[in-house]
């Protein structure tokens, strides 16, 4: 009899298309909304545009896009490989965990590679 908790179910995979396109179209409106509300701040207040976009490119463009950038590695790993199971020092992460921590390495590097590459303002 098949474990109805079996990752590999039919209705588990339709479950993970369905997220995985859910949380695409979400960041897909975020960031559009996002680019609006940048939009409106360049033609209404050019002043406030200035100090918070101009000043503060790396929190307000930088963060996001490493958040995103790092959850396109998740994808592309999981498209590529299928499951990521990670094993790290007496630890082992299966299930929702390896792709979380791998997200956050992912992130981390990318927010370093920022602060590194880009240096103060």
């Amino acid at each position: 009899m098949e474990n109805p908790m079996n990752a590999d179910a039919p209705q588990n995979a339709a479950l993970r298309a369905f997220s995985t396109w859910a949380v695409i179209v979400g960041m897909t409106i975020s960031g559009f909304a996002s680019m609006a509300l940048i939009i409106k701040l360049l033609w209404t207040k050019p002043e406030v545009y200035e100090r918070l976009i101009i000043t503060n490119v790396r929190g307000v463009v930088g963060i996001p896009l490493a958040a995103a950038s790092a959850f396109c590695i998740i994808l592309l790993l999981e498209a590529r490989a299928g499951r990521i199971e990670f094993e790290a020092v007496g630890f082992k992460f299966r299930g929702a965990s390896a792709p979380a921590i791998i997200w956050i390495f992912a992130f981390l590097a990318v927010v370093v590679g920022i602060r590194l590459l880009w240096g103060d303002i």
